[in-house]
């Protein structure tokens, strides 16, 4: 039975990883897409509440079109992922190049395995959002959730965006990165965890801000 390259990296990275150069880098990323869409549109009511909040907001008259805003919204969501793999892959593919020379298919293939996790994760709030229902905004996976953390001191916050998924990724990010360009110095363990810790930085900084917005 063949099971997908996505599914086995979460139980068995190494292996996936050894074999880079026979994954379908285009299929991986459609499969991804096609996934990422269908979670998507699972969130529509959560959009489409969310939405409605926002839009009884603002003054009568200047308000779009509340299916415009759901239908940008689902876009976002569901092309955001694909969008961040492309750019980390070729942040990866930069880092790379400075030691020598390296293809930038498998740094791709290798960063949109890696995601795997916030893939899965991203599956698991959508179920979770329609079962037991919530805003949008909370995660209930992250680590204050599931650790009913007090987060009302600001430093406390970060835990609210993070969770045990994240923490995967990033553990697949350095390990797939330092095989993939076939180096175990530590500077290679080194180097991924300071590039993917920067980017996740940027974008915990990001929801920050827009849950405060």
């Amino acid at each position: 039975m063949h099971i997908s390259p996505l599914a086995r990296v979460l139980l068995t990275p190494a292996a996936v990883f050894r074999q880079l150069d026979r994954i379908q880098t285009g299929k991986l990323l459609a499969t991804m897409l096609a996934l990422q869409l269908l979670i998507s549109l699972v969130n529509i009511p959560m959009f489409t509440s969310g939405t409605e909040q926002a839009l009884s907001q603002l003054p009568a008259g200047m308000a779009p079109n509340k299916w415009f805003v759901v239908g940008a919204a689902l876009a976002v969501s569901a092309l955001m992922p694909t969008l961040l793999i492309l750019f980390m892959s070729a942040i990866f593919f930069l880092a790379a190049a400075l030691a020598g020379n390296i293809k930038y298919r498998p740094l791709l293939s290798m960063t949109a395995l890696a995601s795997a996790p916030v893939l899965l994760a991203s599956a698991l709030r959508a179920i979770l959002g329609i079962t037991l229902g919530g805003d949008g905004k909370s995660n209930p996976l992250s680590f204050a959730a599931l650790l009913h953390l007090d987060t009302a001191p600001g430093w406390l916050q970060i835990w609210s965006y993070i969770d045990l998924f994240d923490l995967w990724t990033y553990a697949l990010v350095v390990a797939g990165f330092a095989w993939t360009i076939k180096s175990r110095r530590v500077g290679a363990y080194a180097a991924a965890a300071l590039l993917w810790g920067l980017f996740q930085l940027v974008l915990l900084k990001v929801q920050m801000m827009g849950a405060h917005a």
